[in-house]
């Protein structure tokens, strides 16, 4: 009776955490989830959201060590629990606890639990961890020729207004309601190529095009832009894709070009680890991938 009284409690601590993330003040959620993992050994989904919360905020070694080890106990109380809820944890609990190996070259224990949760595939050490050949010359032509890097792409009163306007407690992220986890992905898209700029945005998007134009022509004559952002921690990632119209719905057509800018804080609270994770950009068309499946 005690371990039920605890595991309710629990739960209700567990569900004022997630109100606080829907919110983005993960923070604000860490004490109560430390309060929740301490009042009962048989918690599962409280220890993958601390896990997660701890992960976020990640600024060395004994952080990480903490989250594999809230990651271990949540799959071991998981595989062994008769509630339905704490069950359901366990997919989340192994993958993360997948991927944390993966990152840290610990590719043994990882591929146990890849296995056990039904993969076939993983990405690579060179995608997961920044390691390997880079490539030589051939590869470094081929990269030329679908990709440029601008450092320090804006004039400092743009990015001092794309810092203010996406600041991680700014409005726009809550006014679109953004940390709820049943937000989908939603952008915007702007007509281009007539009027003068009439917003900030409009003004990056002009001056986007003109940086772009650059290198590739093409990107003169276009229409329209859609744009999108994000504010996430840095284990977060981004699922792969193609970018396309609608989706890909009745066929992929990409954007003459697409662009990923970056624009952190001013100042930083805290440094952590790998806080900008490399843009993947693989060469790989979707004809080919398609071929290969």
């Amino acid at each position: 009776m005690a371990d039920f009284k605890a595991l309710k409690k629990c739960r209700i601590q567990v569900e004022e955490a997630r109100a606080l993330q829907r919110t983005g003040d993960t923070a604000a959620a860490v004490p109560i989830l430390e309060d929740a993992v301490a009042s009962t050994p048989v918690a599962a989904e409280a220890r993958v959201m601390l896990a997660q919360a701890v992960w976020d905020a990640a600024a060395d070694d004994a952080d990480l060590k903490r989250v594999e080890s809230l990651l271990v106990e949540a799959v071991s109380i998981a595989k062994e629990s008769k509630s339905a809820p704490e069950q359901a944890a366990l997919e989340k609990a192994r993958s993360k606890l997948a991927l944390l190996l993966c990152q840290a070259g610990r590719d043994a224990e990882a591929e146990t639990l890849l296995l056990e949760a039904g993969f076939s595939y993983r990405l690579s050490d060179q995608v997961l961890r920044g390691v390997g050949d880079p490539g030589g010359a051939d590869d470094a032509a081929e990269r030329d020729r679908i990709a440029a890097i601008f450092d320090d792409a804006f004039p400092a009163d743009m990015l001092a207004m794309l810092q203010e306007v996406f600041k991680p407690r700014g409005a726009y992220w809550s006014e679109h309601d953004y940390h709820a986890p049943e937000r989908g992905y939603f952008s915007y898209i702007h007509e281009i190529g007539g009027a003068p700029p009439r917003s900030g945005v409009e003004q990056v998007i002009a001056h986007l095009q003109r940086l772009a134009a650059a290198r590739f022509p093409a990107v003169r004559g276009a229409t329209k832009a859609e744009w999108w952002a994000h504010c996430r921690p840095h284990p977060s990632g981004h699922q792969l894709h193609f970018d396309s119209d609608d989706e890909g719905h009745g066929g992929v057509r990409n954007p003459i070009a697409t662009s990923v800018m970056s624009a952190p804080p001013p100042a930083p609270p805290r440094p952590a680890p790998a806080a900008r994770r490399p843009v993947l950009v693989p060469t790989s068309r979707a004809a080919r991938l398609r071929a290969s499946l």
